[in-house]
């Protein structure tokens, strides 16, 4: 035996249930359902606050982009959050976020309070809770924070990968007399 090996009959501690790769897929897959079901489902609900409020579909339809917009603005800060602070912190702001808009939704009186609370507030709360925050939590939590990392490296130059291969297509295109 060597001085390197001090305990040779050693046995690593067994992994916890929920580090295991079915638990992590699993958890993110609810949370997940349930972020985005929530949203698909609203407009279910289009017709009875329209009439119940006195508005029109175009407020309630408002609202709605304004909660697409919210979310896609949103999501790179979210994501940023989730990186430095940590998805579990994050998707619980999204949690009562979502909670916050969706009781809002009930207790708003005017158009531009219902827009606030079903678009704005339920826009950021989708970006906690959807993709951004959840996928890179079962990344790291199945392949490790390294991989993580290594992969966002290679998606900062993702984007500019279209615009190379167009620009060497597009100069035999023009001619040598356009060039």
């Amino acid at each position: 035996m060597s001085d390197l090996a001090p305990f040779p009959h050693a046995v690593a501690a067994p992994t916890p249930w929920w580090r295991h790769p079915l638990a992590i897929v699993l958890c993110g897959g609810t949370i997940m359902g349930l972020s985005l079901g929530a949203r698909y489902v609203q407009g279910l609900f289009q017709l009875p606050i329209v009439a119940d409020r006195g508005w029109t579909r175009e407020t309630f339809a408002f609202a709605l982009a304004i909660q697409n917009l919210a979310w896609g603005v949103a999501q790179p800060f979210t994501g940023m959050v989730a990186d430095r602070f940590g998805a579990a912190r994050v998707i619980a702001a999204g949690l009562v976020l979502y909670a916050l808009g969706l009781a809002g939704m009930t207790w708003a009186s005017s158009p531009a309070a219902f827009v606030w609370t079903a678009g704005v507030c339920i826009g950021v709360a989708l970006s906690c809770t959807a993709f951004g925050a959840v996928y890179g939590a079962l990344i790291a939590g199945l392949f490790g924070r390294r991989w993580l990392s290594l992969m966002r490296d290679r998606a900062q130059n993702a984007p500019a990968a279209p615009l190379v291969a167009f620009e060497g297509t597009s100069a035999p295109a023009a001619g040598p007399d356009e060039i």
